[in-house]
């Protein structure tokens, strides 16, 4: 069972390392993006191309301008002018990667007109030689709030006490404040607030008060008390108003069973009525589109980014696989017949959560399947397990560029990536491997339906 928890572990970090160097900067370079090239850069992700190219007129002979430039009118069509700023770019960085791929890209765009964007995207960065892409890294400050400190971080009065006070407050990352953040969410989890943001409130508290090696809780001892018991309240809450879904019965289960080694027989049994239900969690999809109005109601600089980040946010089980697994090790051992039940659940759990569609869900799914496998001794499993685990592993290699075709200057790119990404993330990201999804693996999922 530790081996399977390790992989998925060791898997997981290896995934947010790679998302943090694609998303959040540093790892390739040390150079930012200037003010007016980050206010271009917000300007043309929202859609106002004319306004970007008049700021970035200013500073025409920047290489990274010329770069910006040739991204914005390659986003209209206007090849030709794309493919000079290209040029330029390419004169002046002939050793960045970026500008190879931009060159396909623009290139692939002439042949295919009508091709999806994230595909041409995806070609063009294996027709480079699928290198590691490090433009991304100068628009750090374009990709995080711009406030200074944590203490000058504001929410503006108009949304104070209105539901979008959170998806603001998360979205020029008051959350360094944990004090704060967490009576803020405290505040949004009455009968009213909506259950998208109740959601939000909901994976924060369950962040927050969850014992963690990586983290020491900075909030005050009570307030803490205060936040694992709205946590447990708004997790019985979401088990009977969300009758589909297993994530939430299975953590009233595990919260209801904290204190004990192993399951109990009513334990088992609650926990098979919790796995039959059709899914997981309420899918991607469902979540997207209020939070894509709330964002667009606010004026986000980038709403479809902040909405596609909002649903990641809240969806899938998070760390009580790892807790479940530790249970079942410990209750299979219990007796014969109890590995064949157990070994049942896991294959059921571990098939909902593939029918998510995300990466971090296949990983878990993956290491569930590990653990049926395992348990049962079923050869049918266990090879369903190898194949899992070999996708995700090809899969993880492609993040990088998956999230550049996200953050790169390019609205028509980014918006169909978000898109993609909302509908099938592990779809998005197989985009960017030579792997092809494998036929247990689809028929996992077409068993799903």
């Amino acid at each position: 069972m530790r081996f399977f928890q390790s992989i998925l572990t060791r898997c997981i970090a290896i995934l947010f390392s790679l998302m943090a160097c694609a998303i959040i900067s540093g790892c390739a370079s040390t150079k930012i993006a200037r003010p007016d090239q980050i206010s271009a850069y917000k300007a043309a992700m929202a859609g106002k191309s004319h306004e970007a190219r008049t700021i970035l007129k200013q500073s025409e002979d920047d290489s990274f301008s010329k770069f910006l430039l040739s991204c914005i009118e390659l986003s209209e069509g206007n090849l030709t002018v794309a493919k000079r700023y290209a040029d330029e770019f390419m004169a002046s960085n002939p050793n960045t990667p970026d500008g190879r791929v931009l060159t396909e890209l623009i290139a692939e765009r002439k042949a295919y007109p009508s091709e999806p964007w994230t595909t041409s995207f995806a070609s063009a960065w294996k027709a480079s030689g699928s290198p590691k892409l490090t433009v991304v890294d100068y628009l750090e400050g374009a990709l995080s709030e711009e406030t200074e400190n944590c203490e000058s971080r504001k929410v503006p009065e108009a949304v104070i006490g209105t539901p979008n006070e959170l998806l603001v407050a998360g979205e020029i990352g008051l959350f360094c404040d944990h004090k704060k953040f967490t009576e803020l969410c405290l505040a949004h989890t009455s009968s009213d607030t909506p259950m998208t943001i109740k959601l939000l409130a909901l994976k924060w508290l369950d962040y927050e008060v969850t014992p963690s090696d990586y983290k020491d809780s900075t909030i005050p001892a009570d307030l803490l008390k205060t936040a694992q018991q709205q946590r447990r309240e708004l997790v019985q809450e979401f088990s009977v108003q969300l009758p589909l879904d297993i994530a939430f019965a299975m953590m009233k289960i595990l919260d209801q069973t904290s204190e004990e080694r192993i399951f109990s027989l009513t334990d088992i049994e609650n926990i098979e009525k919790a796995v039959s239900r059709p899914r997981l969690a309420p899918m991607p999809e469902e979540l997207y589109n209020d939070y894509l109005k709330r964002f667009i109601a606010l004026g986000s600089w980038n709403p479809q980014l902040s909405a596609t980040n909002a649903v990641f946010s809240t969806i899938g089980l998070f760390h009580y696989p790892f807790i479940l697994q530790k249970k079942i090790s410990a209750t299979a051992k219990e007796s014969p017949e109890l590995r064949v039940r157990l070994a049942a659940i896991c294959e059921k759990l571990g098939k909902a959560q593939l029918k998510q569609r995300t990466l971090i869900e296949l990983m878990e799914g993956t290491a569930t399947f590990g653990v049926a496998a395992e348990l049962g001794n079923n050869h049918r499993t266990q090879e369903q397990y190898r194949v899992l685990f070999s996708f995700m592993r090809k899969l993880i290699k492609g993040v990088e560029p998956a999230m550049a075709s996200i953050y790169w200057p390019i609205r028509p790119l980014m918006i169909d990536s978000l898109e993609l990404k909302i509908k099938d993330a592990v779809g998005f990201d197989q985009l960017f491997s030579d792997e092809e999804m494998p036929a247990e693996y689809v028929k996992l999922l077409n068993d799903l339906q």
